[in-house]
């Protein structure tokens, strides 16, 4: 009897053993992003309508509100609240400390409307990714003076106006971190100081520790993060890309040489080393241009949120400098096309890397397939504040540009990357430049993200990606290892960067100009507007 006994409770322990295994699955995080508007990052508000404003009753400016998507995470023992910005174009968490001294200027503060404009317009210039071309180390050189930046070291403020804030709390509004109220705060003294500089002017400098992190009902432990005490950005940021792109591997400049940099565990990387995913995947909903939520899929897909079947593409390296890996979320752009009236043009045949960022508000490509676009729609483009004017008569259904990445098609339509008041439609494409690459790059950002369903495989250095849908319906499935049901697409063995130029091919004509009384329909940019003032912040829920 005794034996039966003891039988029968080791079999009810397998049982429940194998039930609480049951238990553990799905083996997936969702985290939630909402998507914000303010002209700054105090004024955040769930409006996204452009506005001209008069200034001095002559000068006329139009103020895009800024979007950006966060989300928030509660950090340690005691779940301090702070928002972030979820970015795909950099791998680090940075948050700012409690007692951070904030140095920001927003571009609206000056009284002169030439200074403004001219902040305004060098902040679109730029976009929210890390700022390689300036922060990459190289082993033939010495660092730059960006490298050279310490936590205890003054902070320049590039892109921004002079009349930065000293010591005041705009990189805090949306939540700090203070280790010393935190019992499960560990201070990584061993490692060299954080310093990390973005495209778009921002810097953050700090120090490096690990804590839990709650998000999703779930508790990460040990998550290494840095903490800034310094920082011109007014957003927290969670970097969730490639390890190599980390500011320990590729910007600080404490390391005498590259072999003592080094990646650690992200938090991609973290949730999977915990078993909490099962692989180093996520899929990016951004939802549509009014909609005010999307979400992060963390080792795991939503059939419902793509229409067609998902497609492979390659994560391309580009940056030579590093032993042929890819640093970031980049992909080959084989091509790009436009239709309307009827008609279907090719703008760009020759392929370029294309950058995958959910930290940055518009997007970015190379000036030849630029113009070419832009003239097929028979913009007009202002040499002073370097933006294309469309006429609004092309701001409806029915006019698209087309992105082909090795065989897939991701239609955008053009009202996607309008900005629109008073009967003037600015283009929020913009021109890119890079130093580093070999050939030039372009940078996607939410404007064009708004209309793909992507899929980061980080493990496995591919993107899948497939037309969005957008629908509160789900059908998850777990990443277990390769992307569920996802095919390569046409052109994925012949992806190489090697014939990645940017030549733009032109058109006979552009496309007929609908009919209408277009406000801006055959008109140059007179001197006397101020046709831009988008300010490009990056959070992310962005996610």
């Amino acid at each position: 009897m005794m034996r039966y006994s003891i039988s029968f409770l080791l079999a009810t322990y397998a049982f429940a053993a194998a039930v609480e295994e049951i238990a553990e699955v799905p083996k997936y995080l969702k985290l939630p992003v909402e998507r914000s508007f303010g002209d700054s990052i105090d004024k955040r508000s769930h409006e996204n309508v452009p506005e001209f404003e008069k200034r001095d009753g002559v000068v006329m400016t139009l103020n895009n509100k800024r979007v950006y998507y966060d989300t928030q995470l509660l950090l340690g023992s005691n779940q301090q609240k702070i928002n972030v910005l979820v970015d795909t174009g950099s791998s680090d968490l940075w948050v700012p400390a409690s007692n951070a001294y904030c140095s920001y200027s927003s571009p609206y503060s000056s009284s002169s409307s030439a200074n403004m404009v001219e902040g305004e317009l060098e902040d679109v210039s730029r976009p929210n990714i890390v700022d390689l071309d300036n922060l990459l180390l190289d082993n033939k050189g010495s660092p730059t003076d960006k490298l050279e930046k310490r936590a205890t070291s003054t902070i320049p403020l590039y892109g921004l106006t002079s009349s930065a804030s000293s010591g005041g709390n705009l990189c805090t509004t949306f939540g700090s971190f203070n280790p010393n109220s935190s019992s499960s705060f560990h201070l990584n003294s061993s490692a060299p100081s954080f310093s990390i500089s973005y495209a778009d002017g921002t810097t953050a400098n700090g120090f490096w520790g690990q804590d839990t992190i709650l998000f999703g009902g779930v508790s990460v432990n040990d998550v290494s993060f840095a903490i800034a005490n310094r920082t011109s950005s007014q957003n927290a940021v969670l970097g969730i890309g490639l390890a190599d792109l980390e500011a320990t591997n590729i910007l600080s400049s404490t390391f005498s040489s590259l072999s003592n940099t080094y990646t650690y565990e992200n938090l991609p990387m973290r949730l999977k080393s915990q078993g909490l995913i099962k692989t180093n995947s996520y899929s990016l909903y951004l939802n549509s241009k009014t909609a005010l939520s999307g979400s992060v899929l963390f080792g795991a897909i939503d059939h419902a949120k793509y229409s067609g079947t998902l497609q492979l593409v390659p994560i391309v390296p580009t940056l030579r400098e590093r032993n042929n890996k890819p640093l970031r979320l980049q992909v080959i752009l084989s091509g790009m096309s436009i239709q309307g009236s009827g008609q279907d043009v090719a703008v760009s045949s020759s392929p370029f890397s294309a950058l995958f960022d959910s930290g940055s508000t518009y997007s970015y490509m190379p000036k030849s397939v630029l113009s070419n676009l832009a003239s097929n729609f028979n913009a007009q483009y202002s040499y002073t504040y370097d933006v294309y004017v469309v006429d609004c008569l092309y701001n409806k259904p029915g006019y698209n540009v087309t992105f082909d990445f090795s065989g897939i098609k991701i239609l955008i339509p053009l009202s996607n990357l309008l900005v629109e008041s008073r009967n003037q439609c600015i283009l929020t494409l913009f021109p890119s430049t890079s130093s580093l690459s070999t050939s030039p790059t372009s940078i996607l950002g939410d404007n064009f993200l708004r209309s793909a369903y992507v899929v980061y495989d980080l493990d496995n250095y591919v993107i899948a990606m497939a037309p969005i849908v957008y629908t509160t319906t789900e059908n998850i499935e777990v990443i277990s290892g390769s992307i569920p049901s996802a095919v390569n697409a046409p052109g994925f063995s012949s992806t190489s960067t090697s014939a990645a130029t940017a030549t733009s091919q032109s058109s006979s004509s552009p496309l007929s100009t609908p009919k209408g009384n277009g406000a801006t329909s055959g008109k140059s940019c007179p001197s006397g507007w101020i046709l831009v003032a988008f300010s490009v912040v990056s959070t992310i829920f962005v996610l």
